[in-house]
This record gives C-alpha cells, sequence and structure tokens, in this order.
C-alpha cells in the first residue's frame, strides 16, 4: 500500500515486487503478510546497500518498482498555499549545511495515542510509536527516506540557527543521555536560549512535542556526510537519523520531502500551514551528476549481451537518466539527482544491465582466446633441466639460500662479495650463498649419515653476491 502511493497503476503481486526488486540489487529477505488498520497487506524486506540511500524510503523503492516494471513515476505534487511569512532562519554553519527547507503549521492536535493505521505502520519499520506529531514524524521519514525535525514553535525563542557549538556545553538529549559538546566542533540547531538539537536529530528537553504543542516548525535538511559521522563519532551517537545523514543523500528532493511532511501534518493533525518554505540551497550544493560517455557495445562488453543504443538510450531514460546522442554514434549520459553513486562507464553499464534484467542474459561460455607465452626464458630452461635431471633419476634438492661465511668460503666458484643480510631470520646462517654446493654437500652427508651409499642430487636455485670492477 505505501508503494501504491507513489505507483497507483502497479497490479504486480507483492511476490512478483520482491523478485524484481532482487534482481536489480535491492535482495528480499522477508515477505511477510500483515494488516495494516485491519486491511491485508504485505510487508517486504529488502537489503539496502551503502551506495544506495535513495532507497532507504519508500520513494526509492518505488522509483525501482518503476522501472522494473516500465512505470510512468513522477513526484506527487503538494499545495501548501501562498503566505507571506517566512520562518525566522539563519544558516551559520555554511560549510556544512548542503540544503535546509524549514516549514510552520499551526492549529495542531497532539494526542498521545496516533491513530492505528499509524503506530501499526511504523512499528512494522521497527519504530515504536509516541504520539500522533512524533509518529507522523517518523512516518514521513520512512516514506521519504529523508530525517526530520519538528520543534514546538511556543518554545523557539527568535528563530532556529545552523551553527556550530558555541562554547563547551553539555546537551541532556530526550532519552536522558548527557552529550559533551565541544567548542567548534558538533553541528547544532539552536535559538536565542541555546541548542535545541544536535544536527543528526537528536532532540533536547526545551523543546521536545508534547501533548499542548499546537504549532510547529517542520525542517528537513541534508549535511556534509562526513561532518555528520565525525559527529556521531565523536559523541558516541547512533540513531536511524544519524545513520541516514552520513550518506550522501541528494539535496534535491529536500523541499519534496518536507512538502510530504506538511501535507501530512495538515491531512492527520488537523493543521494549517502558515508560512511559505523557507529554502538555503546554496549554489555550491546543486551538484550536476558527471557526465558520462558510453558507445553502443557497453552491454557487450559488460555483459555480453547485445543491446541495441536505441534500447540503452530506452532504459536509461525510463529510469530518470539524462541522455543525448553524440555525433561518434554514442550517448552522453548523465545521472539523476539521487544517483550521485553513478560516476563512470562501469556503474552506467551496471545499471543498463540490471534494468534489461539479469534474468534475461543467456549464460554462455567464455570466448577463449590463446595468449601469448610471456614465461621468461630461464623460468622455460629451469623446468627442461628439472625435467630432465629427475628422469635421469637424480633427486631434487630445494636448500635455503641462507648459509655462513665459512660453507661459502669453502664453495664459492666465482669471486663475489658476500652479502649479510639484515634483521636475520637465523643468527647461524646470516649470510647468502654463493654456490649450491653447500646446500648439496649437506644433504650428501645427511644421507651418508642415515646409511644411504647411493647418492645423485642436483638442485636448481639462485645465488647471491655482488662484483666489484677497479678502474685505473
Amino acid at each position: 500500500s505505501e508503494l501504491k502511493q507513489f505507483l497507483p497503476n502497479l497490479k504486480a503481486s507483492p511476490k512478483a515486487v520482491g523478485e524484481a526488486l532482487t534482481m536489480t540489487g535491492l535482495l528480499m529477505d522477508a515477505l511477510e503478510e500483515v494488516s495494516i488498520g485491519g486491511k491485508k497487506d504485505w510487508l517486504i524486506g529488502l537489503e539496502v546497500r551503502q551506495n544506495r540511500p535513495d532507497c532507504l524510503g519508500v520513494l526509492g523503492i518505488a522509483r525501482e518498482v518503476a522501472a522494473s516494471f516500465n512505470l510512468p513515476f513522477s513526484l506527487p505534487k503538494y499545495n501548501l498555499g501562498t503566505h507571506t511569512r517566512v520562518p525566522q532562519v539563519k544558516i551559520k554553519a555554511v560549510g556544512d549545511v548542503r540544503r535546509v527547507c524549514v516549514l510552520q503549521v499551526d492549529g495542531m492536535r497532539n494526542s498521545v495515542k496516533s491513530p492505528d493505521w499509524l503506530a501499526q505502520t511504523i512499528e512494522l519499520h521497527g519504530v515504536n510509536s509516541v504520539s500522533l506529531l512524533v509518529d507522523i514524524s517518523n512516518y514521513a521519514m520512512i516514506m521519504t527516506g529523508y530525517p526530520n525535525h519538528i520543534f514546538d514553535a511556543g518554545k523557539v525563542v527568535g528563530g532556529l540557527v545552523w551553527e556550530r557549538s558555541a562554547k563547551a556545553q553539555t546537551l541532556a538529549t530526550l532519552d536522558g543521555t548527557t552529550l559533551e559538546l565541544r567548542k567548534g566542533k558538533e553541528l547544532l540547531v539552536s535559538d536565542n536560549l541555546g541548542p535545541l538539537v544536535f544536527a543528526s536529530a537528536v532532540g533536547v528537553r526545551r523543546s521536545a512535542i508534547s501533548e499542548r504543542t499546537v504549532s510547529v516548525l517542520a525542517e528537513v535538511a541534508v549535511y556534509d556526510g562526513a561532518k555528520m559521522k565525525s559527529d556521531a563519532r565523536g559523541l558516541g551517537v547512533a540513531t536511524e537519523a544519524s545513520v541516514r545523514l552520513e550518506k550522501d543523500l541528494s539535496a534535491e528532493d529536500v523541499a519534496w520531502a518536507l512538502g510530504f511532511l506538511g501535507q501530512v501534518l495538515v491531512k492527520h493533525a488537523g493543521g494549517v500551514v502558515s508560512s511559505t518554505m523557507f529554502d538555503y540551497y546554496p549554489a555550491v550544493s546543486r551538484k550536476s551528476g558527471a557526465k558520462i560517455l558510453v558507445d553502443a557495445d557497453l552491454a557487450a562488453r559488460y555483459g555480453g549481451v547485445s543491446i541495441s543504443l536505441s534500447e540503452t538510450e530506452r532504459l536509461l531514460k525510463r529510469y530518470g537518466f539524462a541522455v543525448s546522442r553524440k555525433s561518434n554514434g554514442g550517448l552522453q549520459v548523465v545521472a539523476p539527482s539521487w544517483r550521485p553513486d553513478v560516476t563512470k562507464v562501469a556503474d552506467v553499464a551496471e545499471e543498463v544491465l540490471r534494468l534489461y534484467g539479469f534474468q534475461n542474459i543467456k549464460p554462455m561460455p567464455p570466448a577463449l582466446r590463446p595468449v601469448a607465452d610471456v614465461t621468461p626464458k630461464n623460468v622455460t630452461l629451469s623446468r627442461l633441466l628439472e625435467t630432465g635431471l629427475s628422469v635421469a633419476g637424480l633427486d631434487e634438492v630445494l636448500s635455503l639460500p641462507l648459509t655462513t661465511t665459512e660453507w661459502n668460503s669453502k664453495t664459492a666458484l666465482q669471486d663475489f662479495v658476500e652479502i649479510r643480510t639484515q634483521n636475520a631470520i637465523n643468527e647461524e646462517v646470516p649470510v647468502l650463498r654463493q654456490s649450491l654446493a653447500g646446500g648439496l654437500l649437506n644433504q650428501q652427508h645427511e644421507f651418508i649419515r642415515r646409511g644411504v651409499t647411493h647418492v645423485e642430487l642436483f638442485e636448481i636455485g639462485k645465488v647471491f653476491g655482488f662484483l666489484v670492477l677497479y678502474f685505473f
């Protein structure tokens, strides 16, 4: 039912949806019949990879399903009305904030108990029901994939400020945890009286929603992921919101996500939108995808399957890629905003193949081609000698290249300077051999000691030393 909010024309069975998602890289690990608000539904469990934060919400999954079943997809439009009042917001930590959107909604009624459908929905997603407004906040995160925060507007003094901690201080969170903030380090949302929330949506008691809350400031924001990860690790904080904000969430859909939250507050909490949307979206955050050039044999090279250039273009456009033809017969491809992980030709090939359907790629033996023999000549000679001597009845010896100066002086056949090892594994043999004779003689003595009188041995190996040249 959640998917059908975005895809009303979806007719496939829950099992078929899960199998299609599995074949496109989101492995189905659970399929369970459930009841929500007294109506039969299905819960599909998916394994989402680290590079796909867009699929941490129903919105992203709906895009995948739409592409798999070739269904039309567009973001729903939300009418928030026309207003002259703009929420009072200041962004001080400009280097940490990629986008912030804020909206005020008044006339709320915050009951302690949420309707059954809402409480059951978020609980099926692993989130405990708290109260109507808190549950709506969590529901919006589940549906859009974006964390959000709702402040009691009556408790905010002087507007919202995104800033790094102004001083070393303690922050008491809603769950009773005390966080030790460092001056100039952690990113906070504050007002004139001090911190209201740790940026990864860990709130403080002073701004908490209560049964008496009637007006809220709702915000959705995305930040520099590395900064979020550093803050969370430094404070030992791990929440559902912080895990999402540490990833490379697209800034493009932030305003839409807040619009979704606003509409749910209006519909299910009796609210009225009372402000225009504040939207901080600097040019540096408006990233366009990389322009990637691909040719006609893209699928053949990476997947061993023939997919025409026209079909490649159709598949990519179906998923939201911007595609244009080039004069050389290839394509220029730009990934959609929610797929910043697509940066090179191999990434585009993977998208084409999974949209084409891995199940449609027929298994076939690889076409093997003989390659040039690059074996060094000395290795070939060594193998020939080893085979010939073994066939002649000699036993091969494999000895360590380490020996003593005494053995080198007795067996060296050439006037090489001895090489001494550093950090020798055995102080009794600290130098490299200058001849193979030492190892052969040692093995001969061992055989004789054991009563073996007929001894024929050989060894193929390296000897070591360097030659000193004198010039006059």
